[in-house]
């Protein structure tokens, strides 16, 4: 276990370190890969350890933990509608469905070779496929039906996805 959140008050301009362990007990696990806000809620994706963590915004109180498969790798989490987000899963080459409300994993779609970036743009669900340097699509999703729609061949190795203000990607 090796991330940590360090919180700093700007205020105050003091730094407390391992902000999450001191609230909770707990370590976060390993690698923090990226930080949303859902919801007034914050959703950690712990790469290495293949879960998400929900917390409070302000206090970082742990609200539920989710496990996702064994070496799924998570990267990214998106909020797609009112009730659910997708997670990109790096090593399974899948996006997994999150039902916000009860924080469960309610299946998995199947995208190309290691999913990273995700943005979403009238109800379409645009999943950066990096391959690792061997990949070069972006899938996208139905965000009303949870299907892969279309694969989108682009120049190699993608890892984000950007939404504009005017629709496009």
């Amino acid at each position: 276990s090796n991330a940590s959140i360090t919180l700093y008050d700007t205020e105050t301009k003091v730094a407390t370190q391992n902000k999450y362990e001191n609230v909770n007990g707990v370590p976060l696990g390993d690698v923090l890969q990226s930080v949303t806000e859902i919801n007034d809620r914050l959703y950690l994706v712990i790469n290495n350890s293949s879960k998400i963590i929900v917390s409070d915004k302000e206090s970082l109180k742990n609200i539920a933990s989710i496990q996702l498969e064994e070496g799924a790798a998570p990267r990214n989490i998106i909020q797609v509608d009112e009730n659910i987000a997708y997670i990109t899963n790096l090593y399974t080459h899948s996006v997994s469905v999150l039902n916000l409300s009860d924080n469960t994993i309610t299946k998995s779609i199947a995208v190309g070779e290691n999913p990273e970036g995700i943005a979403v743009v009238n109800n379409k669900a645009f999943v950066a496929n990096s391959g690792f340097g061997n990949g070069n699509t972006v899938s996208v999703i139905n965000v009303n039906t949870d299907e892969v729609e279309k694969t989108i061949t682009v120049a190699d190795n993608p890892i984000s996805v950007v939404a504009q203000s005017n629709g496009n990607v």
